[in-house]
């Protein structure tokens, strides 16, 4: 197997890793949100492992222990339609002219 295969399979070990932990917790919503709502939670493990008011300081916080891609964050909420996005976007090409 080459590098790239292996990269390729750590990868996606690691997406779908952080796909469980999504699911953990929308399986644990609304128990959660009893105690995070209005609030980001930071998961791995299908453990809460930090917790703010702000995205920023809930991530800076996570990374002085845990790297990068193997957690979660998601703002918490009891309203089940708080996991959705709606993504608005407009595209412009641009030639450029010499």
């Amino acid at each position: 197997m080459s590098a790239q295969d292996l990269n390729y399979h750590e990868n996606q070990e690691r997406i779908e890793k952080l796909k469980d932990e999504f699911n953990y917790y929308l399986n644990n919503q609304q128990k959660l949100a009893l105690r995070y709502e209005g609030q980001f939670v930071v998961i791995k493990n299908h453990n809460v492992i930090g917790n703010d008011e702000s995205i920023d300081k809930a991530i800076k916080e996570t990374l002085k222990k845990h790297e990068l891609g193997t957690f979660i964050t998601q703002y918490c909420s009891a309203d089940v339609d708080s996991t959705k996005c709606n993504v608005h976007s407009s595209s412009m090409f641009f030639q450029k002219l010499y």
